[in-house]
């Protein structure tokens, strides 16, 4: 039975998945996008990989500066490669924004010998401020998108949400600073609690709780720093994907570069594996809106789905080659 359920769910988010596609691919000229990407030229797909590799390093610069704070010197390509296969993994699971951080935690504690709370710990912070930026520029984007009166029912339907999604990143970490441990005292309420089998965990969660509120209490610069690194790699994903657009011949205001953004944002939410579908109808959706010719949007999606679904994979071989027993730090 549990086999027919674990199918079935599948087969549903797949449906849904080639659902949203069919939305985003209907009535869209697939010439006009073919020509779209006609305009990329070697030059500025060069472009494009090193603003992506830059991003890159700067999102795991958050993460470097977390394990220095906490006395750890992990090397910055080694972090790069647990990193990849974290994403590896989200990628090809439900929703993207979780799914891979219990592997990075993991190659923390047996790749650098970093204790098992406090890689969890460090974990813990780095998706903590990742996602209060992100989630913070998705409020505040949705609040342009109803200002503007574009589509206000969906906005004013979506503000809640992002709102809602933004407090919990920072009732995380408020909390932790403040002495107090919500995730500790929600596992005690679930019943699995209280088996034998899974009562060290609860400990487990205190102690990693208690060491990131010792951090954001202890560290400010360090937390501060982290921020600062935060922000800059959402402000780099923001141009990427305006230049992306530029170069496949559409140049956004700032203001309708906010709205596009803001709506590629939304659709990462969609729990679809790699939000398949949804960035793709929700960027036809937004292009279309501001006026332009929603070709383009399928372009973007191709790019960025080509850039993404490589990189998944060169992390999901790196961490298959993990499961299967590799060397340390390899």
């Amino acid at each position: 039975m549990r086999q027919w359920w674990r199918w079935g769910g599948a087969a549903v988010i797949w449906l849904a998945a080639g659902g949203l596609v069919w939305l985003a691919l209907r009535g869209v000229s697939l010439a006009a996008a073919a020509a779209a990407l006609a305009e990329l030229d070697g030059g500025r797909l060069a472009a494009l990989a090193g603003l992506n590799l830059a991003i890159l390093a700067i999102m795991n610069g958050r993460w470097w500066v977390i394990l220095q704070a906490q006395g750890y010197a992990a090397g910055c390509w080694r972090l790069f490669v647990y990193r990849l296969g974290a994403f590896g993994i989200s990628f090809f699971t439900p929703g993207p924004h979780f799914g891979g951080e219990p592997f990075q935690a993991a190659m923390l504690a047996r790749q650098e010998g970093v204790p098992r709370t406090t890689a969890a710990a460090a974990v813990a912070l780095d998706k903590g401020l990742e996602l209060g930026v992100s989630f913070s520029f998705l409020a505040a984007g949705t609040m342009v998108v109803l200002a503007q009166r574009l589509l206000p029912g969906l906005a004013a339907a979506a503000l809640p949400l992002a709102l809602g999604l933004l407090a919990l990143p920072l009732g995380f970490l408020g909390s932790a600073a403040g002495g107090k441990y919500p995730l500790s005292r929600l596992w005690e309420r679930l019943p699995l609690s209280r088996w034998a089998h899974w009562t060290h965990i609860a400990a487990d969660i205190r102690q990693t709780e208690a060491q990131v509120g010792a951090f954001c209490r202890q560290q400010p610069r360090a937390l501060a720093a982290a921020l600062l690194v935060s922000a800059a790699g959402f402000a780099a994903l923001a141009l990427e994907y305006w230049l992306m657009l530029h170069f496949l011949g559409l140049t956004l205001t700032p203001m309708q570069t906010v709205l596009a953004f803001t709506a590629a944002r939304l659709s990462l939410l969609v729990p679809t594996p790699g939000a398949l579908g949804a960035v793709e109808a929700g960027q036809v959706w937004a292009l279309a809106a501001l006026g332009y010719d929603p070709a383009i949007a399928i372009s973007f999606s191709l790019i960025s789905r080509t850039r993404d679904v490589g990189l998944a994979a060169v992390g999901g071989v790196y961490v298959g080659r993990k499961m299967a027993g590799g060397g340390k730090n390899g």
